[in-house]
């Protein structure tokens, strides 16, 4: 019984999170403009050009590597999709992954219904539903940064708890997915690091 109420509550968590953002990408299809389709077109040029060119200077000076990276992979995969649909497509996703992470990393620590508020907050912040199309950094660190919060969140009630050991290795991964998308989460990240790696 508990189990299959997990298993509903984290579909139903994934559709909320999802269905908002990919109807209103898909009806209002965001065109990137200025540094968003910089950052497209930085993933096309990894793509076509690899790691190692430097041919646009200005773009490995202007932006991190993290979001261009994962969108020269996207590129690569859905050849046949335009970039800038799939970019945007992609980013809403990303977006609407946000509320199982609370849900997910929380499991065995916090309630349920906090769990499922924590995550219905996500999926329906009205904002962040309007903005999930806007290929942008912002969109795409929040899931490291969100998760990395989650994190410290349970090693936290969890070394209140019982002394359960931090996950060092988790929370750097994540410090490093959120420093390669935007550089100054080296800094806005640090305390949730400290906390999640104990």
């Amino acid at each position: 019984m508990k189990k299959s109420r997990e298993t509903v509550a984290l579909i139903l968590l994934l559709m909320l999170g999802l269905a908002p953002r990919l109807a209103f990408v898909s009806s209002f299809p965001t065109i990137p403009i200025s540094d968003f389709n910089a950052l497209v077109g930085f993933g096309l040029h990894l793509r076509d050009h690899g790691l190692i060119s430097h041919a646009v200077p200005w773009l490995w000076e202007s932006f991190n590597l993290g979001l261009p990276l994962v969108l020269c992979g996207l590129f690569r995969i859905a050849a046949g999709v335009p970039p800038t649909t799939m970019a945007r497509l992609a980013t809403a996703f990303a977006c609407g992954l946000l509320p199982i992470l609370p849900f997910l990393i929380w499991r065995r620590v916090l309630p349920f219904w906090v769990r499922v508020l924590a995550g219905a907050s996500l999926a329906l912040w009205p904002g962040q539903i309007l903005f999930s199309g806007v290929v942008a950094q912002d969109n795409w660190v929040l899931l490291p940064s969100v998760a990395l919060g989650a994190l410290a969140v349970r090693t936290l009630v969890k070394s209140s708890d019982d002394g359960e050991s931090a996950r060092p290795i988790t929370a750097g991964l994540l410090y490093a997915a959120g420093v390669a998308i935007r550089q100054e989460m080296l800094i806005a990240l640090l305390p949730l690091l400290l906390v999640a790696a104990g």
